[in-house]
């Protein structure tokens, strides 16, 4: 069960794809505006809340020597990189744990595999710690490359504002377009 299928109309040789089917948006003629503030958007507003926070306590963990937290911060920060996968390929409402749960289980993408594979937190050692932090760095910087937008930081002091200017600036940019409202009961964008 993928998934990420491929998007209609995509290039059956994968040019222009990134390596879950997604399309790449950087690729080509140019960016898709209505993708960018659609499922982007929503996309950057998941990864905002679901996959900055762990990327800090990561490292935290590390510089601690705290491995098993490490560990945690890291499946954390997986789950959220599947989820904005999820989200940018179109996926709508809100999912629940269980039922995530039940997707990551299932799902034969490189995230979903890259959290099963994680070690126990139980009895992780450094060079574990260490060698899963790499792996999310990978799959984040992945993501990172296909967000149309990063919002600033939501943890770091200062940076509530400038996210919440950014999104009102999204709401207005769909609003001229009659995109439609902004659709809060996505807990996203």
């Amino acid at each position: 069960m993928n998934v990420f299928p491929e998007p209609p109309g995509g290039p059956a040789d994968g040019a222009g794809t990134d390596n879950w089917g997604g399309t790449d948006i950087w690729a080509g003629d140019g960016i898709d505006a209505q993708w960018a503030v659609t499922d982007g958007g929503q996309m950057a507003w998941r990864y905002a809340r679901s996959v900055q926070s762990p990327l800090v306590d990561i490292d935290a963990a590390l510089k601690d020597g705290a491995w098993a937290v490490s560990i945690e911060a890291c499946a954390t920060a997986l789950r959220g990189i599947f989820y904005c996968r999820m989200v940018g390929a179109g996926f709508r409402g809100i999912t629940s744990v269980p039922e995530l749960h039940l997707r990551l289980a299932a799902d034969p993408s490189p995230v979903a595999t890259a959290l099963r594979e994680l070690p126990w937190s139980g009895t992780v050692d450094e060079a574990q710690a260490r060698a899963a932090a790499a792996v999310v760095a990978r799959h984040d910087a992945e993501l990172r490359r296909i967000l149309p937008f990063e919002l600033p930081e939501i943890r770091t002091a200062g940076t509530r504002g400038p996210t919440i200017r950014l999104t009102a600036e999204i709401s207005r940019w769909r609003a001229e377009r009659k995109l439609g409202p902004v659709d809060w009961n996505r807990a996203a964008l």
